[in-house]
């Protein structure tokens, strides 16, 4: 016996309409074996002439057996192929609820990681406004410290002019201590 063809898409319509076809053709044979039966007794054909024809018909009933047997099998085949199919299914479908969720993850860890970068440049910010500040202080600290270079170069023009002068010096030290507290006091409160 050949072996049953591949199933395909078309099969079940196929099958559907090889079913009608055999029951018409057992139809046609019960009829055409009432017509021999009533040709025989109205006619008196002889009995061997109708026993080979039922031999035939028997071996065209197994024919049709046989192509019956074998379409059921085709149809089992088939119906295990859409029990795989919708397992298949079942399974791609949980899948895909498995891939909606980690998207729904991801969205979650995008948000967060716009959220880090949003903080990240409010706090860059904030660090470009330090620096500028320090940068500015620096500045006024430049500024301080040459006009303590001035005044520390005025210091030693009249220390000089001191020492030149030691007598008037000696009078006055008493005058520059006082003066000296004084600068000390400033430099200090500039420092």
């Amino acid at each position: 016996m050949a072996s049953p063809p591949e199933p395909s898409p078309e099969r079940p319509v196929q099958l559907r309409n090889d079913l009608n076809d055999l029951y018409v053709l057992v139809g046609d044979l019960q009829t055409t074996v009432q017509g021999i039966a009533t040709i025989q007794q109205d006619h008196g054909v002889r009995l061997v002439r109708v026993e080979r024809g039922v031999t035939e018909l028997r071996t065209d009933v197994t024919g049709l057996r046989t192509d019956v047997t074998g379409l059921r099998t085709d149809v089992t085949g088939l119906r295990a192929d859409v029990t795989d199919l919708r397992g298949d299914m079942a399974e791609l479908r949980g899948d895909m609820a498995e891939v909606r969720g980690d998207m729904a993850e991801v969205r979650g860890e995008v948000a967060e990681l716009r959220t880090d970068v949003g903080e990240l440049r409010a706090g860059q910010a904030e660090l470009r406004t330090d620096v500028g500040e320090l940068r500015s202080g620096q500045a006024e600290l430049r500024t301080d410290v040459g006009e303590l270079r001035s005044g520390q170069a005025e210091l030693g023009i009249d220390v000089g002019e001191l020492r030149s002068g030691q007598a008037e010096m000696r009078g006055d030290v008493a005058e520059l201590r006082a003066g000296q507290d004084e600068i000390l006091r400033i430099l200090r409160g500039r420092a």
